[in-house]
C-alpha cells in the first residue's frame, strides 16, 4: 500500500506549483502631495524589470476623482523603464476642484483586481484651492512594492488537501476490503 501513496504524493508534490512568482514592481513618485488649482501635477514612475519578466509592455495609467470615477485614462510607452504622467489642473482640464485624487498606474493592461498587487502602484495628491467637491478617497500612499514578493496561490493548497483526502479515502477503503 505504501508502494502506492509515496509515488503519488511525490507526483502531485511535482505537479502542483507551490508559488507564483510577482510580476514587474512598479514605483511611483511625486514631489509634493498637495497642489493649489491651476499647478500641474507631475507622476514620474519606475519598472523594475528582470530578465524574467515580460518586456516591452506599456504602463497604463487610471486617474480617479474624489468620488472614485476614472476621469482620465492613458497607456504609456516605458523609456528606458521609466515614465512621467503629467495632469493639468483648472479650467478645461479633468481637475476643477478639490479633494483627493489617485493615480494607478500598471505594468501592462489595466486589472482591478490587481490593486495592492506587485503589478499596480498608487499615489495620491490633494487639490485644494477651488470651491467645489471635498471628497476624498481613503487610500494610503503606496510608492515602493517588494520586486522579489512571492504571491501565494490559494489553488495549490486546495490541491494537496484533495490529494491527501483521495489518499486517506484509498487507505479506507483498501483496510476495509482486506477486512471484509
Amino acid at each position: 500500500m505504501r508502494a502506492f501513496i509515496i509515488p503519488v504524493f511525490i507526483l502531485v508534490l511535482i505537479l502542483i506549483p507551490e508559488v507564483v512568482f510577482a510580476l514587474p514592481i512598479i514605483t511611483l513618485e511625486m514631489s509634493t502631495q498637495n497642489y493649489s488649482i491651476g499647478q500641474t501635477v507631475v507622476v514620474r514612475g519606475f519598472v523594475n524589470l528582470s530578465s524574467n519578466d515580460p518586456q516591452g509592455l506599456p504602463v497604463s495609467i487610471e486617474l480617479y476623482d474624489p468620488n472614485r470615477s476614472v476621469i482620465d485614462a492613458q497607456t504609456i510607452s516605458l523609456t528606458n523603464n521609466q515614465f512621467t504622467y503629467t495632469i493639468p489642473t483648472g479650467y478645461g482640464s479633468n481637475i476643477t476642484g478639490n479633494g483627493k485624487f489617485t493615480v494607478i498606474a500598471y505594468y501592462g493592461n489595466p486589472n482591478p483586481m490587481l490593486l495592492n498587487k506587485t503589478q499596480s502602484s498608487r499615489v495620491s495628491f490633494v487639490i485644494t484651492g477651488a470651491s467645489s467637491n471635498q471628497g476624498g478617497l481613503d487610500h494610503t500612499n503606496q510608492t515602493s512594492i517588494n520586486g522579489n514578493a512571492i504571491v501565494p496561490e490559494f489553488g495549490p493548497a486546495v490541491g494537496v488537501v484533495t490529494t491527501l483526502s483521495i489518499m486517506g479515502m484509498l487507505i479506507i477503503y483498501k483496510r476495509r476490503r482486506l477486512n471484509v
